[in-house]
């Protein structure tokens, strides 16, 4: 008997993983939560990453949950400046259903 699994996940609250562009490496890939201020840090990242490498990672992270690229870039921008800004529209929208 083979197991069948969902390429998405249904989590409690919406999350993203993001690329914490000004971070040091090994601590570049953080968490965001929709409507929550800041982001948490994870241990994603390695210190031997290159830039793109994490925004790779990050992508693949991101696909496992279904939150578009778009949507997880407005979410790092609504936990940095508040939710009620023009870049966080993205999420806004997504989370909106």
């Amino acid at each position: 008997m083979t197991e069948k699994y969902e390429s998405e996940i249904t989590l409690p609250q919406p999350i993203a993983y993001v690329f914490i562009p000004g971070n040091e490496p090994g601590k570049r890939i953080g968490i965001v939560t929709f409507g929550e201020s800041g982001y948490y840090a994870t241990n994603y990242d390695q210190t031997t990453y290159s830039v793109e490498d994490c925004r790779r990672h990050v992508a693949t992270l991101n696909e496992r949950l279904g939150i578009p690229e778009e949507v997880a870039e407005s979410m790092l921008y609504g936990s940095m400046y508040g939710w009620d800004v023009l870049a966080a529209a993205a999420a806004r929208k997504h989370f909106a259903r």
